[in-house]
């Protein structure tokens, strides 16, 4: 089968349009079908978000360096499936993809009468990905929806305090997956409602829950590249980000490997610290090309997006940016944009409803509706020596997404 081909069959299979659309009885059939890639290997299941993003990056990095071979099947909101899995890091190679999109398909053609929608497929040939590899450990990001099938889970990290009622709704989906089956739970959040929540489910369930200590958290040396810091008596730890997002994703999965280690699973201390240091570039932004330079960065609160810039331009020298944002409104816009020096900065991107920016900043700024929108104005630049930044959380592995596709990268 030709990549083409494959896309074609992919994209001819229609996204949900509601998460209760989503059917746990199809992908387990489709999972059956394949040889029962949802089951006989260790899943970790993290969240959506910054936090959950960068936790993700940290246990894959540490994992690998312990000399496992490690999976990540993350959620894409437009389903992109050759981006919906890394396998040790890495999209899988085009000839990989192929072989096992001609193997879906052939077992799709012979489950009659079932329609399947996109996200289920992706996520079912995403796992025989993963299977084709030889993956011992496969880490499911944000796919709640969808990773009941490969219940019971090795571990559950749930990193971030969300605040919001659409934060409580991620939560719930998050502790139904875990009465589905977690050996252990790990959790960043502490003196909150959500780790009340947390604990509630855990304690009947006999689950494990267990918090990192702020306490024993030492930072020994803080720039705008790196992080190096003590935890629980330990010295030697270094993130490759300036990021308060990563440092308390870093003690999380400290936790997170020592619950792995207690189940008898060999991570020698060696593989924590290389793996913590090495783990994606810095963890918290991925450069998605070279010719342009295109950046996601999971920052978005202000002094997080201040601090990435500072790295950025320590790394790139004297060459100027543009930015690409997403904002609901125009004061919203204002306030994200305050934290980024205009000297250094060509053009604004803000994706959000229409409102006028022309007045209040001096900077060249387009606004569209849609990530997609979004994505092909950056993927139009063909300036090898461009430099794009797209700022926000799960926004910029929305864009991610869509310029690989774009661009073929």
């Amino acid at each position: 089968m030709k990549y083409v081909n494959s896309l074609k069959y992919i994209d001819g299979f229609k996204l949900s349009s509601e998460d209760d659309a989503i059917s746990s009885r199809r992908i387990s059939e489709l999972c059956l079908a394949l040889g029962q890639i949802n089951r006989g290997v260790r899943f970790i299941h993290v969240p959506e978000g910054a936090a959950g993003h960068g936790c993700a990056i940290l246990l894959e990095s540490i994992i690998k360096a312990a000399g496992y071979k490690i999976g990540r099947v993350v959620s894409a909101e437009d389903a992109d499936s050759r981006a919906s899995v890394f396998i040790g890091g890495e999209i899988p190679s085009i000839e990989d993809y192929n072989k096992c999109v001609a193997e879906v398909k052939a077992k799709v053609g012979k489950l009659y009468n079932v329609e399947y929608l996109k996200e289920e497929i992706v996520f079912a040939l995403s796992l025989l990905l993963c299977r084709l590899e030889g993956c011992e450990f496969i880490i499911l990001e944000g796919t709640d929806r969808l990773d009941r099938v490969c219940a019971p889970f090795e571990l559950t990290v749930i990193p971030t305090v969300y605040d919001t009622e659409k934060g409580m709704e991620k939560v719930a989906r998050l502790c139904d997956s875990i009465r589905c089956g977690t050996r252990e739970v790990v959790s960043g959040n502490q003196k909150s409602e959500i780790y009340n929540y947390i604990s509630q489910v855990c304690a009947p369930s006999g689950q494990r829950l267990f918090i990192p200590v702020k306490a024993q958290f030492c930072v020994v040396e803080q720039s705008s590249r790196r992080l190096v810091f003590n935890y629980n008596g330990r010295d030697g730890f270094v993130i490759k980000t300036p990021s308060l997002i990563m440092r308390d994703c870093a003690m999380t999965v400290i936790e997170a490997i020592m619950a792995i280690r207690r189940e008898g699973i060999r991570i020698p201390v060696s593989a924590i610290l290389s793996g913590i240091e090495a783990a994606g570039g810095t963890g918290s932004f991925e450069v998605i090309s070279y010719t342009p330079t295109i950046i996601a960065d999971n920052s978005y609160e202000t002094d997080e997006v201040c601090l990435m810039y500072k790295t950025f331009c320590e790394i790139f020298g004297d060459k100027k940016f543009s930015v690409c944002i997403p904002a609901e409104s125009q004061a919203e816009a204002e306030k994200l944009l305050s934290s980024i020096p205009t000297e250094r900065l060509c053009s604004v991107v803000i994706c959000g409803h229409d409102y006028d920016m022309t007045e209040c900043y001096s900077k060249p700024v387009t606004v569209c509706r849609t990530h997609k929108d979004a994505a092909k104005i950056i993927a139009a630049d063909k300036d090898i020596e461009s430099v794009w930044i797209c700022y926000g959380g799960s926004f910029s592995q929305k864009i991610k997404s869509e310029i690989i596709k774009l661009t073929n990268i």
